[in-house]
């Protein structure tokens, strides 16, 4: 493997994880970064989705069971229903641009 791209993919990695959690974008501090470094082809794609799903999963992983208890008061408790449903109006302007963006790329 191509040790510029392990240093690539670790300072790209230490930048995920240290604007995760900030009130900022942790996407645009990956594609700032990845433009400087050089790595902004078809593969520098995959590669920023796939950290950005591990930053998901470790966030899922660490209030899992908050997630779990959220979920199964759905039917009981108001505050659930009404996260569930912002979440729902949340998605709702992300998903058909999401569709169009991804329609564009088939191409």
């Amino acid at each position: 493997m191509d040790l510029y791209l392990l240093w690539v993919a670790f300072l790209l990695g230490i930048i995920e994880g240290a604007t995760e959690f900030l009130p900022v974008s942790s996407t645009g501090h990956l594609i700032i970064a990845a433009d400087f470094l050089n790595f902004s082809d078809k593969s520098s794609e995959v590669f920023e989705i796939f950290i950005q799903l591990g930053a998901i999963l470790a966030v899922i992983t660490e209030y899992r069971k908050r997630l779990i208890s959220t979920i199964c008061d759905i039917p009981h408790k108001s505050e659930a229903q009404k996260f569930f449903i912002a979440i729902g109006i949340a998605f709702i302007p992300a998903a058909p641009v999401s569709y169009t963006h991804l329609r564009a790329h088939e191409t």
